[in-house]
């Protein structure tokens, strides 16, 4: 099943900067599924927890606070996480002991209530705040050369199979898209005040910041719409801005990264102590120097669907190239990232012998790493 039920919550970044003096905060969404199931609980390690029961509705909720479900209705989910996420930073800088704030916000997912301007045909979007509804209306949706790619005979089937997609698909899109950026305004202005609640308190300079999300989202790519669990760019691919001490402000850092290195990142910065294998790296040194991680081969994998089911991929990313597998099918990509960024050639459809022996040696990086633990994933 996966989700809230088989994730071991004895030891994680909250135990581990709790048991060094920090105090840590949640509020928004946890694991999928978490709220389901009886009893609730508050997972181990965390001081101040406010977690959604249940997700997907914007105008109305329930939250467990601390031991009590308590109702929200008549304010945007995204505003009550604001509310909630500011009053907690307003709480715990006033203490001498440092502090953790994990806020995660549902927006820009999918959600109710349904919304005249909504798209038909089934394709789903986020609610927007009042006061944003309409604010991108008229912006175009972002058409990079994979869109609706012409030629997908060198795909896996599971791109094969697709249609075109049609002028009323596309239109549909351009609405989820315009949807989408007008639910991420009230994010936006939640960002603000949290940040302005740390100024307030004479902490923003000695607060790290990290932005970042769970996953991309695949709008016409490929032909692929609505979809965040392949691997292509779109979705394989997250925001990630960090800001604070022991980061150089105003610089861009190419070096691959994955949201494996937040946790080393934060135990670094507070100094803790991990209870498991950490698999990532600090960001720190990454951030500073730009030549550190230039060569690092990075796992991307989705699934599988059920504990112990196949993998929907697994694959190997550096800068240079994208190496993916696709375990129930037995069916291979291979790009170019350099000369091939959207993705539009597949290298391993019909290979050479020259490719082919890339493709080996590829395939065996993979299986050393898929299953790595600790130091080895960082070699």
């Amino acid at each position: 099943m996966g989700g809230v039920v088989d994730f071991d919550d004895t030891s994680t970044l909250a135990t581990w900067l709790d048991d060094v003096g920090y105090e840590t905060a949640f509020v928004g969404k946890y694991l999928n599924n978490y709220g389901e199931y009886e009893p609730l609980l508050v997972p181990p390690g965390w001081d101040d927890w406010h977690a959604s029961v249940g997700n997907g509705d914007y105008d109305h909720g329930w939250v467990f606070e601390n031991g009590v479900v308590n109702a929200y209705d008549d304010i945007y989910a995204t505003d009550l996480a604001r509310d909630i996420a500011v009053e907690a930073i307003e709480r715990h800088v006033s203490s001498t002991a440092p502090f953790f704030l994990w806020a995660s916000f549902y927006a820009p997912h999918s959600g109710t209530p349904d919304e005249p301007d909504d798209p038909v045909g089934g394709l789903s979007t986020p609610a927007v705040a009042p006061r944003h509804h309409d604010a991108y209306a008229g912006t175009p949706l972002p058409k990079d050369p994979s869109f609706n790619e012409a030629d997908v005979s060198d795909k896996p089937a599971f791109v094969r199979d697709r249609h075109r997609i049609s002028p009323t698909t596309e239109a549909n899109l351009t609405e989820l898209y315009q949807q989408r950026l007008e639910a991420l305004l009230a994010l936006d202005e939640a960002v603000v005040q949290m940040t302005d609640a740390l100024e307030a308190a004479g902490e923003l300079e000695n607060t790290i910041i990290v932005f970042t999300s769970d996953n991309g989202y695949m709008l016409g790519e490929h032909r692929i719409h609505a979809g965040k669990t392949v691997a292509y760019e779109p979705s394989a691919r997250v925001p990630l801005i960090v800001a604070g001490p022991g980061f150089p402000p105003g610089v861009t850092r190419s070096q691959p990264v994955a949201l494996i290195d937040l946790a080393p990142t934060f135990v670094e910065a507070a100094r803790a102590t991990a209870g498991l294998e950490i698999d990532g790296t600090s960001l720190r040194p990454i951030a500073r120097k730009p030549a550190i991680g230039a060569n690092r081969t990075l796992v991307i994998e989705a699934g599988p669907e059920e504990v112990d089911g196949p993998w929907l991929y697994r694959g190997i990313r550096t800068r240079e190239y994208v190496y993916l597998e696709y375990e129930a099918t037995g069916e291979v990509e291979y790009y170019d990232m350099v000369r091939d960024p959207y993705q539009l050639v597949n290298l391993a459809y019909q290979p050479d012998s020259r490719t082919q022996r890339k493709l080996d040696l590829l395939s065996a990086r993979l299986d050393v790493m898929y299953d790595c633990a600790g130091a080895a994933c960082r070699r």
